[in-house]
């Protein structure tokens, strides 16, 4: 492994004022194993009339997905789940329960109190655990947002330099769209669907397990998160208790 090129792929959720979950996942692989990926998702999008997955609209029925049918989104994201299924793939999200991190970092006076730390937090977090999993080195590609781009490039740097153990394992990072980079159309669904079933965990506990969430925890020896509340950290793997 350590003589291959990874690619990390992540996107992010929750990045709105209104959220109790920011969180930011995605997927590593190899780059050999992202060539064989990214046509057998294109193909999966195409196959069910999609042009491009987001799953705030697929799952909210909005934008492309705003007529389509139950069974028309059922087949959808099955195949989906059947190319990351057949995929060498390994997941990371960070995530942090907004309301009680405002709570903490109000009137610190610190930089925790910037709109960008909580995303670089969640940034920092899934570094560190790839960095502790993966014995290769990572080029860690994220999904643009203007507003983030900077702190989180500075944040990567600065961990580099910091924490010499890891330098030799962090390749690079860069920003790009989903619309050129399929992966971080997988990246969605993963960090999207970690938000959600953590924000119903917490805040909606009555609700059962997201057959989505059910879908990805069938990979759980290949996931790694974890949340960051007033406490500390919990890993993805109790989220089911």
């Amino acid at each position: 492994m350590e003589n291959e090129r990874y690619i990390g792929f992540f996107d992010e959720s929750g990045i709105h004022e209104s959220a109790r979950i920011l969180a930011v996942g995605g997927w590593v692989a190899s780059a050999e194993e992202w060539e064989r990926f990214t046509p057998r998702w294109k193909a999966a999008l195409e196959g069910n009339g999609a042009k491009t997955f987001h799953f705030a609209d697929f799952d909210n029925a909005r934008g492309n997905f705003s007529d389509w049918s139950a069974l028309q989104k059922q087949n959808l994201i099955k195949d989906l789940f059947r190319v990351l299924n057949q995929s060498d793939l390994f997941g990371f999200c960070g995530s942090i329960v907004m309301p009680e991190y405002k709570a903490v970092a109000a009137g610190s006076g610190t930089a925790l109190e910037e709109r960008h730390s909580p995303f670089v937090i969640c940034q920092q977090y899934c570094i560190e655990m790839i960095c502790k999993r993966i014995d290769a080195k990572v080029f860690y590609i994220f999904d643009r947002q203007q507003e983030f781009d900077s702190p989180a490039i500075q944040n990567f740097w600065d961990t580099k330099k910091k924490l010499p153990e890891w330098s030799e394992k962090m390749d690079g990072i860069a920003f790009r769209s989903k619309n050129e980079f399929i992966p971080l159309q997988a990246a969605d669904l993963l960090v999207y669907e970690s938000a959600k079933s953590l924000h119903n965990w917490l805040y909606d506990p009555s609700r059962s397990v997201r057959k989505s969430m059910r879908a990805l925890l069938k990979r759980r020896e290949r996931l790694v998160g974890g949340y960051f509340d007033k406490d500390g950290c919990a890993i993805v793997r109790d989220w089911q208790k």
